[in-house]
């Protein structure tokens, strides 16, 4: 339960990182630059303008984007939370470095200073302790 929960805002991070390159990639294919404004305000024109309608379309995107953004902070918050129940600091920063963070295992084996393996068992062991703990606070 915890775990899925932890996967789900580990997911949350993944998709909005990839929809960020995706928004990037439509941008410069629009544009021929990667420079982009920091707040685009585009009106389509009635007369046809075609980069406009497109720029509009981006700025769409971006809004979107930024409501997941939003949602996601408040679930990185919440994850935050239980994990910082844990007492074990090297149980939180495995956990944070891979849910919240969203590293891959090796990266947060290199970051932690353990082996592959360590790093999986101190997983295990977290989320056996974290289970444990937050059962009696968080409604999952």
């Amino acid at each position: 339960m915890i775990k899925d929960y932890l996967r789900s805002v580990r997911k949350l991070k993944l998709d909005i990182e990839a929809k960020k390159r995706e928004r990037d990639t439509l941008y410069m294919t629009l544009t021929g630059t990667t420079i982009r404004p920091k707040e685009v305000d585009v009106q389509t024109s009635v007369g046809g303008d075609v980069f406009g309608d497109r720029m509009a379309i981006v700025a769409d995107y971006d809004r979107e984007l930024e409501e997941e953004i939003i949602n996601l902070i408040r679930e990185q918050h919440k994850a935050n939370q239980i994990i910082n129940t844990l007492t074990v600091a090297e149980y939180r920063a495995v956990l944070t470095d891979y849910y919240i963070n969203g590293y891959t295992w090796l990266k947060v084996a290199e970051l932690n200073g353990y082996a592959l393996r360590t790093v999986h068992k101190i997983h295990g062991t977290a989320l056996k302790n974290l289970k444990e703990c937050t059962l009696m606070h968080y409604d999952m």
